[in-house]
């Protein structure tokens, strides 16, 4: 008997505010009309160690103490939920991954590690996605489409989130063979459409 074909890991990132979860759900649900399995997931993850990351951020520890739970709930979060669906041969789609360590802490930590310090945290573990989508949103109006949540991130700020917009697009020009960006400015349906077909590229 063969094993599975392994499955594609596509990671969905941005800014908050970008449109990326919300889009995420709605492509999860294409691809599952579509016949495949999709898992769908997010980090911080939806275990003891993700609320541990949330209670991190919005009590506002030391930037060095969440970037290490941060590692300790995604250390969980692949070995519990991610491997097993790849291995299984699922596609994984997965809002927030290694990219939003490196850039958003990047920002928290004002240079205290750099990001190769930070990756190589994950040596030896984590899988690297075969496909990130990045979001890419003006940060004004990434925070003006949260105002409506009722749980507001400390991260939500237009000059915070503008560096780690900075952040995230140095990445990409370091990585142009894994990411994929997005207009995160325009309307929703036409940023769904866009999504799903970087998504149903990376899978085929």
């Amino acid at each position: 008997m063969t094993s599975p074909r392994r499955g594609r890991f596509v990671v969905f990132e941005g800014i908050d505010g970008s449109g990326k979860s919300s889009t995420l759900a709605m492509i999860a649900k294409a691809l599952a009309s579509d016949g495949l399995d999709p898992l769908a997931t997010r980090e911080e993850s939806a275990g003891p160690s993700g609320e541990w990351v949330r209670r991190s951020i919005t009590e506002g520890w030391p930037p060095l103490a969440t970037l290490h739970l941060f590692v300790a709930d995604r250390v969980r979060h692949v070995g519990a939920e991610i491997e097993p669906a790849l291995a299984a041969g699922r596609p994984v789609l997965c809002d927030r991954f290694l990219h939003s360590t490196l850039a958003y802490q990047s920002v928290t930590l004002g240079g205290a590690l750099s990001m190769e310090q930070m990756r190589r945290m994950h040596d030896g573990w984590c899988p690297l996605p075969d496909r990130v989508l990045l979001f890419d949103a003006d940060p004004v109006k990434a925070v003006a489409r949260t105002t409506g949540r009722s749980a507001r991130s400390p991260y939500e700020k237009a000059e915070f989130l503008g560096k780690v917009r900075r952040a995230y697009l140095e990445l990409a020009k370091t990585e142009p063979e894994r990411f994929t960006i997005l207009d995160a400015d325009q309307d929703a349906a036409a940023l769904a459409r866009d999504a799903l077909a970087a998504v149903r590229k990376a899978l085929a």
